[in-house]
């Protein structure tokens, strides 16, 4: 799942119609789940344990939407005086971040990296060493010190610049960490979860792949607007193009490394709706589901058959 802020509705949406079609969880067909920033919200919640033994591993697809329809408002919500203090965003994050902080300890609570599910993948951005990490269920439980708390994972792959102040924490234990948003270096995280894959399972002859997009942003830009823009007209636009100019990359790399048939990027040009990270706006959320929606309705054979495919190879 790639990272867009708000925009991370899409997926959770495109992968509840998967899910119906499959009929079970996502944690109970795929082996591995990777997510960059607030793809990785989802993600980890595809991947969490529930609480009691009779339920379904992880938040079903369809009840993760309700990260964005109930809480997007609130995450991306500023008051006046912060508007004042903040001179334009030039002199603070555009939000504070303790909503998104509220949010992520109610839907993760105390769980870690090593309580998932399934195996799973989330890049992030270290200042101090300027390289990009992978917080991996995987590397958790070989290594406690690495066993970082989830909301704390979510926390530091979403810290978009701009957005959000970075997250400083321990990762290792002992080792003090700065992260930003995973989305400056992988924003879409296909590439990362392949590459993975192949190291996990070096024997396997097949691998089917499946990467969810936030929406296509081609052409959101025009020339006459770009045009003479210096530091304080790039400011505002920046963060969105660096976090989904590579996507696309990923995506026709990937189209040469795997056959048509075990790769499936459900990606379309967002239209209608707004390409801002973090326009919550009923109005915006609503057409975030439309596109969704359409998402759905493009590929739907390709769903369908991809669908029957995982339940049957996972039986």
């Amino acid at each position: 799942m790639d990272g867009g802020g708000v925009r991370g509705l899409v997926p959770a949406r495109v992968l509840a119609r998967l899910e119906s079609l499959m009929g079970v969880p996502c944690a109970d067909v795929f082996d591995l789940i990777a997510g960059t920033s607030t793809g990785a919200i989802v993600a980890l919640g595809l991947a969490v344990p529930r609480t009691r033994s009779d339920e379904p591993r992880g938040y079903t697809a369809a009840e993760l939407e309700s990260v964005y329809t109930r809480n997007a408002a609130r995450i991306f919500s500023r008051t006046a005086l912060r508007r004042l203090v903040a001179i334009d965003d030039l002199l603070e994050e555009r939000y504070p971040v303790a909503h998104l902080e509220q949010v992520l300890a109610r839907y993760f609570g105390e769980l870690r990296l090593s309580d998932l599910t399934v195996e799973a993948l989330v890049p992030s951005f270290e200042l101090s060493t300027r390289a990009p990490l992978m917080f991996e269920r995987a590397r958790a439980r070989a290594d406690e010190g690495h066993d970082l708390a989830l909301a704390h994972v979510a926390r530091a792959t979403s810290a978009a610049p701009t957005y959000f102040e970075p997250f400083q924490t321990e990762y290792p234990v002992g080792t003090p960490r700065m992260f930003v948003d995973g989305g400056v270096v992988a924003n879409n995280p296909a590439m990362c979860a392949f590459v993975r894959a192949r190291q996990m399972w070096p024997d396997a002859s097949r691998l089917i792949l499946v990467s969810v997009g936030t929406g296509d942003l081609s052409d959101w830009i025009r020339h006459d607007e770009a045009l003479g823009w210096g530091v304080a007209g790039w400011a505002k636009p920046l963060m969105e193009i660096v976090l989904d100019g590579g996507s696309e990359l990923v995506d026709q790399q990937l189209e040469v490394l795997l056959h048509a048939q075990d790769y499936l990027r459900l990606q379309l040009p967002l239209t209608d709706a707004s390409p801002r990270l973090d326009d919550a706006s009923t109005e915006n959320l609503s057409k975030l589901e439309e596109h969704a929606d359409r998402v759905v309705e493009h590929f739907a054979s390709r769903l369908e058959a991809i669908a029957r495919e995982l339940v049957v190879l996972t039986r």
